[in-house]
């Protein structure tokens, strides 16, 4: 299931991007398949290698919460550190980490492509 919710979160963080990417420069719009493919493998990898087991290892610490609303809010709040965390470090080991600004937007990305992951999780196990 976990692999599953990591392609199907892959698709929607790539058309995500390539949405804004794409609305922000609509000049290159003859692009849009290759940016989209290109960002499909590259946020998969991410996805597979780091955020598959990072979940498994936040989802085995929030599953002793006793309410469903505190394991909510403690997934969340688990899902967008590592996020932020997961996008910063690949962002240094690419050696992006120029400008604090392009820091903050890569951990804001990180973070809205980590609750992507924990929503569809969610939702896969309903």
């Amino acid at each position: 299931m976990r692999f599953l919710s990591a392609v199907i979160s892959a698709f929607i963080i790539a058309f995500i991007y390539v949405l804004v990417a794409f609305i922000s420069h609509p000049a290159d719009s003859p692009i849009f398949f290759q940016l989209f493919v290109i960002t499909l493998l590259i946020t998969g990898l991410i996805y597979l290698m780091a955020g598959t087991p990072i979940s498994i290892f936040i989802d085995r610490s929030i599953k002793k919460l006793r309410t469903s609303w505190q394991r909510y809010i403690a997934g969340v709040f688990s899902y967008s550190l590592a996020g932020a965390i997961v996008s910063v470090v690949v962002m240094v080991l690419f050696g992006q980490e120029d400008e604090l600004n392009a820091i903050m937007g890569m951990a804001l990305y990180g973070t809205v492509a980590a609750n992507i992951y924990y929503h569809v999780q969610l939702w896969m196990k309903k």
